[in-house]
């Protein structure tokens, strides 16, 4: 019996949904950045709101976060055989912190100091580790394919709280949303 394989099935439904997703975020992230110059990149709209730049290298930072803890996720579930073609069923309470961070927020938190972005950003170099950051999540997709994502609990960035493989993409999707919210209404300020 041949077991599901990363790259030679279609994504399943709720995976191809997340591919959509990040190449939707791409797409958005270029088109932000489109004929701006340092200058614009890195002005904030105000004291103490970041500025296009800041938002961007957040979403650098914990991508590069994401990515690690997803990779982690999807080595142990295929060296734990944890294999299925879904459908699948997703815990309701980790289906709803994910939503929970949809833009516009409704609540702020302070990002921790190791998130936390620097300023003075040239837009032609952070711009493109943000679109690789997508690419690398597209890829991540892929390699997750027929795995049984449900079973396989990975960190948040809240301590207490696992999600599956399948939420923790979706999270990463909903905050890099939130970011690029974010970004616009900064853009749009100045």
């Amino acid at each position: 019996m041949s077991s599901p394989s990363s790259s030679s099935a279609p994504l399943t439904p709720e995976l191809e949904d997340l591919r959509r997703q990040f190449e939707a975020i791409r797409k958005d992230a270029e088109e932000l950045t489109s004929g701006m110059d340092d200058q614009q990149f890195n002005l904030r709209p105000a004291p103490g709101r970041w500025s296009v730049s800041e938002c961007f290298h957040h979403l650098v930072l914990s991508g590069e976060r994401d990515l690690a803890t997803i990779s982690g996720g999807i080595d142990r579930g295929r060296a734990e055989g944890l294999l299925s073609k879904g459908p699948f069923r997703h815990g309701g309470f980790g289906n709803w912190f994910v939503g929970s961070v949809e833009p516009p927020a409704k609540i702020r938190l302070k990002a921790p100091k190791n998130l936390a972005p620097d300023s003075d950003h040239k837009v032609g170099s952070l711009t493109p580790q943000l679109l690789g950051i997508q690419d690398q999540l597209i890829e991540a997709l892929s390699k997750a394919n027929g795995l049984d994502t449900p079973r396989i609990k990975v960190a948040s960035p809240v301590p207490v709280l696992k999600l599956d493989l399948t939420q923790r993409f979706g999270l990463v999707a909903a905050h890099e949303r939130r970011h690029l919210y974010q970004a616009r209404q900064a853009k749009k300020a100045i």
